[in-house]
């Protein structure tokens, strides 16, 4: 197969053929000079010239028809994309690396999409290390971890990216308090931090063996304003999670308006109220009870009761708080400065961390309430 001959001509790639020609999910071939890989999940084969290989050897991206680079964080070729990701706990998000991933990889589907979460690809790391790596800072990229996704397209592979970090977020990484974003490569010299060593037996609870069939959806934009969120924290992610409802409001309106026709017994001027009602307050009640069951409601309504968000344990009482804490922080006015939230630095208040775990917990709701596409993709 003259690996060898490969190795003599492009010396900077020798420690990357090696995995690439043993792993079961790709085949290398080559004559020395040019190279093909074959990506076996897709069936799509990346033709590599000299001057494609040169380049990558010489530390820099070759330009091939049909193989885009997705800014500095991977690629796509044909039918597949690789993305590298990195997570970290919110108390700790000024941490800017790559991180290993320590449990089975990871996989779902949203329609004919394949998803993958684990160790980067013998592929992944023979386009990506010989640009990015740094002897000092960055190295291993076979440690990285990536989202490797099949049946995407250069149109397709940014979105289908930002639903696979929406799941891990909002339910795997959820689970052990981590958040996942994506990961840029190129090295930001002047924000490296150390990373905790602690994550080995918190990953291990994400292990999964069946591939889990997940939903597809409407709207990207929640899922964008959902994943940004949990990069934040206080007003800010509270700020972000909110726009979540707001989004929704008009589909649950419309929602309601629907039911009410369909109800024999509601008169026409009762219709006309309704449909008249676009006092934001009003349409947040109104979110709030279609995307809520009445457990979640009761659940909910004990846990603000419980950080003396209202004064007593009834549901009818949370949307207006809700709606009154989110105004606190949004107007300054001086004529409402007794009711708007000033930081103080000196208070230790968890009011901001309870707010946002109840509007967190309301835009998922909203979220599989209003955006799930219930159309089965082929």
């Amino acid at each position: 197969m003259n690996i060898d001959q490969l190795n003599q001509n492009y010396p900077d790639l020798e420690y990357f053929t090696e995995p690439l020609s043993e792993s079961k999910d790709y085949s290398l071939t080559t004559n020395g000079i040019t190279a093909e890989i074959a990506i076996k999940s897709t069936g799509d084969i990346l033709k590599l010239s000299k001057d494609h290989l040169t380049n990558l050897n010489d530390s820099k991206k070759f330009i091939k028809r049909g193989f885009h680079f997705i800014d500095h964080c991977g690629f796509q070729f044909g039918k597949y994309g690789e993305i590298s990701i990195t997570f970290f706990h919110p108390k700790f998000n000024y941490i800017d690396e790559a991180q290993e991933w320590y449990a089975n990889p990871l996989k779902f589907k949203i329609g004919n999409k394949l998803f993958s979460i684990g160790p980067a690809s013998p592929l992944f790391v023979f386009i990506s290390e010989p640009l990015y790596r740094d002897s000092d800072l960055q190295y291993d990229f076979q440690n990285f971890t990536t989202i490797k996704v099949t049946n995407t397209s250069f149109v397709t592979i940014k979105d289908d990216i930002i639903k696979a970090i929406y799941f891990l977020n909002s339910y795997y990484l959820k689970k052990i308090g981590y958040v996942s974003r994506i990961y840029q490569m190129n090295i930001d010299y002047d924000a490296i931090e150390l990373w905790n060593t602690d994550e080995y037996e918190k990953f291990k609870k994400l292990n999964r063996i069946r591939i889990r069939e997940r939903y597809d959806f409407l709207s990207l934009e929640p899922l964008k304003l959902y994943n940004h969120s949990q990069l934040l924290n206080g007003d800010e992610k509270f700020l972000l999670l909110y726009r979540i409802l707001e989004f929704f409001m008009d589909r649950a309106r419309i929602k309601k308006l629907n039911e009410l026709r369909s109800d024999k017994t509601v008169t026409d001027n009762q219709l006309l109220k309704t449909i008249d009602k676009k006092n934001e307050e009003m349409l947040l009640d109104n979110l709030l009870i279609t995307s809520l069951n009445t457990n979640q409601k009761k659940r909910l309504s004990s846990y603000a009761f419980h950080c003396k968000l209202i004064p007593s344990n009834n549901y009818q009482l949370l949307p207006k708080a809700l709606y009154k804490y989110r105004n606190s922080i949004v107007h300054a006015k001086e004529q409402q400065i007794t009711e708007t939230k000033i930081p103080d630095p000196f208070s230790q208040s968890t009011e901001t961390y309870s707010w946002t775990y109840i509007v967190d917990d309301i835009a998922l709701k909203c979220i599989i309430k209003y955006n799930k596409n219930e159309i089965l993709l082929p």
